[in-house]
């Protein structure tokens, strides 16, 4: 992520999802815990920020997990900007 997006370890880290996300509206996400909470979560398609303002989309796997008592979300994002540019080309 530090890589893709520009920013150190430590910038990234003291980040919020708004930082990087530009169109998460805050009900939509937590609609989206909620279905990763059901298991029901299909891969999301998405647009992230780089550090230097650039937007590219992105495909976005989430789960949900509970261990020692506490919930936890991991998410594998994937910049889909090859993939999307191959599809408009063949369009």
């Amino acid at each position: 992520a530090c890589r893709t997006l520009g920013y150190s370890f430590d910038e990234l880290t003291g980040m919020t999802l708004a930082d990087i996300d530009p169109e998460l509206v805050l009900d939509n996400h937590n609609e989206l815990w909620e279905q990763a909470k059901r298991k029901k979560l299909n891969p999301q398609e998405r647009t992230h920020r780089k550090k230097d303002g650039t937007i590219f989309p992105v495909e976005i796997n989430a789960m949900h997990s509970d261990y020692d008592g506490h919930e936890y979300a991991t998410a594998i994002v994937r910049d889909i900007s090859e993939r999307k540019a191959i599809a408009r080309r063949e369009e």
